[in-house]
């Protein structure tokens, strides 16, 4: 705790430096940020090394050259450049990156470095040294009424599925609490200002108004994610709590898909990287290796149509059954066939102790497969 705030307290000091330099000091620091954070989410799928993500680095990079030179106008012309170059390296490489890799490099470009670069856009504008502190008071002070309106008044859920804590009262309190202090802020700094912006009072309220408004959205959601979805796509969500009913069924359906979801000519492992511990992917490459040769003499592809989980969690061990159907479908003596298999995948989870891998991990799987009989 101790080494978390003094950390705190540095990387404060270091920003607080920043704002009031601007220049190229805080370019430079804004663009380390960038990329730190896009390094960081491209390691959530295990990407951060690979020649996709580099491309997102130099798309980043060229970005902030633009924005640094004053040269908005090719702005739009790098991100259709960076939108190119990914789909370059996933056509080339093919099948070595799938559509998520592509997602996440843009998305990474996007989200996190274009957004970022508003902190120093702000900055260069006139009376910016003003209004870019505005931008971190009125995150502050949202989530902080927020906190402490929801735990003092709140009575009525927000979104009680999404995040049960979360409370109308904690929301109205955050959004009316950002415009309050905006405006006072607005107030004291209306003298020193060169009077570009018009009434900043009620700008600077407005502004934090709308900002908290919108930022309701993600108060709902309390730990931001990557969710691999059972369709092999990328989307953002929440967690639950680890241990959870929500939490151990994603787990146990990811292994699913990823063991059962295939086709002969292609063999990728690295979803099951994801959700597997040595020992665990051991077995599932095992099964994996025992009938692909099978898979690939018959040309077979192999998709789950329907499927449903059990699971249990007692004294600190967590067990899940995950039965379905799947859809096998290839070329037998020279004839197409398809015909579905009942399958019941019986797993043993882990609690994984790196914060950057998901919260649970098969250590140990067996599979039962049997003819699927209509009736």
């Amino acid at each position: 705790m101790k080494t978390r705030i003094l950390s705190g307290i540095v990387l404060v000091i270091i920003m607080a430096s920043a704002l009031v330099c601007g220049s190229w000091y805080l370019f430079g620091l804004n663009l380390m940020i960038a990329l730190i954070g896009m390094f960081e989410l491209y390691r959530v799928i295990h990407m951060e090394k690979t020649v996709m993500a580099y491309a997102g680095y130099i798309a980043c990079i060229l970005y902030y050259i633009c924005i640094g030179a004053g040269r908005d106008e090719y702005l739009l012309l790098v991100l259709a450049a960076a939108v190119m170059a990914v789909m370059a390296v996933y056509v080339f490489a093919f099948p070595k990156y799938r559509t998520e890799n592509v997602c996440i490099t843009l998305l990474g470009l996007v989200y996190v470095a274009m957004l970022l670069s508003y902190i120093y856009k702000v900055r260069t504008y006139h009376d910016g040294i003003y209004t870019v502190w505005l931008i971190f008071a009125a995150s502050w002070v949202n989530d902080t009424f927020a906190y402490f309106t929801g735990v003092f008044f709140g009575r009525h859920k927000m979104a009680p599925k999404l995040s049960p804590k979360k409370s109308v009262e904690g929301g109205v309190g955050g959004v009316v609490a950002s415009a309050v202090i905006g405006g006072i802020y607005g107030f004291l700094v209306s003298p020193h200002m060169s009077g570009v912006i018009a009434y900043p009072v009620v700008t600077f309220a407005a502004a934090s108004f709308i900002g908290a408004f919108f930022a309701i959205q993600y108060m709902v959601m309390p730990d931001r994610v990557l969710i691999l979805g059972r369709d092999r796509n990328l989307y953002v969500g929440n967690s639950a709590p680890v241990e959870s009913k929500v939490v151990l069924e994603d787990i146990s359906l990811r292994t699913a898909y990823a063991l059962l979801s295939r086709r002969y000519d292609i063999q990728d492992d690295r979803q099951l990287k994801m959700v597997c511990t040595p020992r665990g992917l051991s077995q599932a490459k095992a099964y994996l290796n025992d009938t692909q040769e099978l898979f690939e003499k018959r040309m077979q592809f192999q998709e789950i149509e329907n499927c449903s989980v059990e699971y249990s969690a007692n004294d600190g061990k967590y067990f899940s059954l995950v039965k379905g159907t799947a859809r096998l479908t290839g070329i037998y003596f020279g004839y197409p066939y398809s015909q579905k298999r009942d399958f019941a995948l019986l797993m043993r989870l882990e609690r994984s102790k790196d914060d950057f891998e998901l919260p649970f991990k098969v250590a140990g799987m067996k599979l039962y497969e049997e003819e699927h009989i209509d009736g």
